[in-house]
C-alpha cells in the first residue's frame, strides 16, 4: 500500500467516525456548527499519522483511532477560532463557521469541539501509563498551540521578528499536533522510549516543513487547489520565514515592491503580483528550509522496523513539502 491508498482508507474511516462522534447533543444549531468544518473536508493527516506510526511499530494502528479522532477534532476547533481572529471568510472553499452563523456561535462551537475531543480521547484503550502520558501530551499540546497563536498575532505588530522566533512559533502552532500524534502512535503501538522520542522529533520536522511549505503555497499556490486567496498572509502582514528572509536579504528595489503591499489588505492585484515576483529568492530559501526538515524527518525513521508503513511515513514527509494544497 502507498501513501495515497493508506490516506484514502484512513480518511474514509475517520470521516465516518467523525460523523458519528460529532452528531451529539440536543441543541441543533450548535450540533450543526460543530459538524460543519470537520465534515467539509481536510487531509486527515493528523489522525493518519497517529495510526500510521502505530502500524509501523506493531501493526496496531486501529488502537490509535481515538487519539487520531481527538487530534482531528482539536485541529478543527483551532481553525474555527483562528478564522475568527484572522477575520477569514472562507476555509476549504466554503464560508467559515462565523460567516455561516455568527461569531458567538463559532466560539461556542469551537469550545464544544474541544470538549468533545477529550470525550473521544477518554475511550482510548491503552495501558494506564500510556493512557496518562497521551492525555497529558494532548492537554499540553492545546495550551502550547495557544501560545503559538498568540505569538503569531503579536508578530504582526512587531518589526524585528527573527527566524528562530518564527520557527518556535510554528513548532507550537502547527508542528506540535504532528509531534503529539506521532509520539502517541508510537506509545499506543507499544514502541520503545527511543522510538517514541524519535517519532516526536519526526513529527516536529514534518510539521515545520509542512508549515513553511504552506507559507510558500500562500504566495505561489494555485488558488483552486489551495482553496484560499493567494497572498493573504502578505496582505495581512504575517511574519513568515519568507518575509523575515526578504526584509533581511532582498535588495532595496525588490524590497520596495514587498513593502508596498505588506500589511495592506486593499493593495491591488498588480502590486501583489509584483511583490510575489520580487520575493523569488526568499521563496527559494523557504523551499530549501522546508526540504531540509523533510530530509531530517526521513532520517529519524531509522528506529522503525522495515515495513510498508515505514515507507509510507517517508513518503508523507516528502509530500508535506511538495503538495499542491
Amino acid at each position: 500500500m502507498d501513501l495515497k491508498g493508506y490516506n484514502s482508507k484512513i480518511a474514509s474511516d475517520v470521516n465516518a467516525a467523525l460523523a458519528r462522534e460529532l452528531a451529539v447533543g440536543e441543541q441543533k444549531t450548535l450540533r450543526e456548527a460543530m459538524m460543519y468544518l470537520p465534515m467539509s473536508g481536510g487531509k486527515r493527516m493528523r489522525p493518519m499519522l497517529a495510526l500510521l506510526v502505530a502500524d509501523a511499530i506493531s501493526g496496531s494502528g486501529r488502537r490509535a483511532m481515538p487519539l487520531g479522532l481527538a487530534l482531528e477534532i482539536i485541529h478543527n476547533f483551532t481553525l474555527v477560532h483562528d478564522d475568527i481572529m484572522d477575520k477569514d471568510d472562507f476555509r476549504r472553499g466554503v464560508p467559515t463557521v462565523h460567516k455561516k452563523w455568527d461569531e458567538p456561535t463559532a466560539i461556542n462551537a469551537g469550545d464544544a469541539l474541544f470538549a468533545r475531543a477529550i470525550e473521544v480521547l477518554s475511550t482510548l484503550d491503552a495501558p494506564q501509563p500510556v493512557f496518562r502520558e497521551v492525555v497529558h501530551d494532548v492537554a499540553c499540546m492545546v495550551r502550547q498551540i495557544g501560545e503559538g497563536q498568540q505569538w503569531d498575532m503579536e508578530f504582526e505588530k512587531r518589526r524585528d521578528v527573527t527566524e528562530a522566533e518564527y520557527i518556535k512559533m510554528i513548532e507550537r502552532k502547527t508542528a506540535l499536533m504532528f509531534m503529539t500524534g506521532a509520539k502517541g502512535g508510537a506509545l499506543i503501538g507499544g514502541g520503545t522510549e527511543e522510538q517514541a522520542s524519535a517519532m516526536w522529533e519526526y513529527g516536529k520536522n514534518l510539521g515545520i516543513g509542512f508549515q513553511i511549505h504552506d507559507d510558500w503555497l500562500n504566495l505561489k499556490g494555485d488558488p483552486k487547489e489551495f482553496q484560499k486567496p493567494i497572498g493573504g498572509d502578505l496582505l495581512r502582514g504575517k511574519k513568515t520565514i519568507i518575509i523575515i528572509h526578504a526584509f533581511a536579504n532582498l535588495p532595496k528595489k525588490e524590497l520596495a515592491h514587498v513593502k508596498k503591499v505588506f500589511g495592506k489588505e486593499k493593495a491591488s492585484k498588480t502590486m501583489l503580483n509584483a511583490a510575489i515576483k520580487a520575493l523569488g529568492p526568499s521563496l527559494e530559501y523557504a523551499q530549501g528550509k522546508a526540504r531540509a526538515h523533510a530530509d531530517r524527518a526521513v532520517e529519524l525513521l531509522k528506529v522503525l522496523p522495515e515495513n510498508e508503513y515505514k515507507a509510507i511515513l517517508k513518503d508523507l514527509a516528502i509530500y508535506a513539502v511538495e503538495r499542491r494544497h
